[in-house]
């Protein structure tokens, strides 16, 4: 019979909570909308911690890995390039000149325009017009406002040094393909040991307003004599990808792919 009873309150108790949650509207509506507005500020608050912790750890991932915390981020699906709707490329093709493909200023400019708008856009525009902000702010919204400007100016840093610095891109020479981060050669890939070139489709999944959404992207993908399989630039525009497999091949004087099943 205890059981029972225990079974049953616990199927209630959602219901039960509901309920109060009801009544105390009705009859005490100030205290429901202060409890109402400190649990949302909390739950900003604690997302705005956890995010200003994760935006440390990618400004500084090796100094944080010492003191034990590191970020498990997905790899990325290309060298050059992110998934996403409207991700593009930026193809520097001229005659008698290296070949450069790094990743759209666009994208660049919409991402780094953001996080100066959600990050030090925010903190001056309270700090020129303060009666912005409600005298009776909760100190926990208040926090939590502080704390995504926070994260955001963070990231902007991020972001605009690896533009400035470390700026992902492929320079195809005579000679060899060079994955770049920024003017440093994170890996050279010989004209000997290319087998072939080919674009894989891949599809980039969203959300939006509850509902998935899909959107086809493209991968440039090098194939090596070894077997291995080099992803070196992605983007939403499969014509573009093409111009970069002929721009490559031009440079780099390729032939035929020696793997007859591997497609171009």
């Amino acid at each position: 019979m205890f059981t029972r009873l225990a079974s049953l309150g616990r199927a209630l108790a959602p219901f039960t909570l509901m309920a109060g949650v009801g009544v105390l509207l009705f009859v005490r509506p100030a205290l429901f909308f202060g409890l109402v507005s400190s649990v949302i500020a909390m739950g900003f608050a604690i997302a705005s911690l956890v995010g200003l912790l994760i935006a440390v750890v990618l400004m500084a991932p090796k100094t944080m890995g010492k003191l034990g915390v590191r970020a498990h981020t997905a790899p990325p699906q290309a060298f050059v390039g992110v998934q996403g709707v409207r991700s593009r490329l930026r193809i520097l093709d001229q005659p008698g000149q290296l070949l450069r493909v790094e990743w759209s200023r666009g994208n660049y400019f919409t991402v780094i325009s953001a996080l100066l708008v959600c990050g030090p856009g925010v903190t001056l525009a309270f700090a020129l017009k303060p009666h912005l902000l409600p005298g009776d702010l909760p100190w926990l919204m208040a926090l939590a406002v502080g704390g995504i400007s926070v994260v955001a100016s963070l990231l902007l840093v991020k972001y605009v040094r690896d533009y400035a610095f470390r700026r992902p891109s492929l320079v195809v020479t005579s000679a060899e393909i060079r994955l770049m981060m920024g003017p440093r050669i994170s890996k050279a890939i010989s004209r000997s040991i290319i087998d072939g070139l080919r674009i894989d489709p891949h599809t980039y999944t969203y959300s939006d307003e509850g509902t998935k959404h899909t959107h086809p992207n493209f991968i440039l993908v090098a194939c090596l004599a070894d077997g291995i399989e080099e992803p070196l630039c992605i983007c939403d525009r499969e014509a573009q990808l093409v111009h970069v497999i002929g721009a490559i091949r031009t440079r780099l004087r390729l032939g035929p792919d020696r793997s007859p099943d591997r497609r171009t």
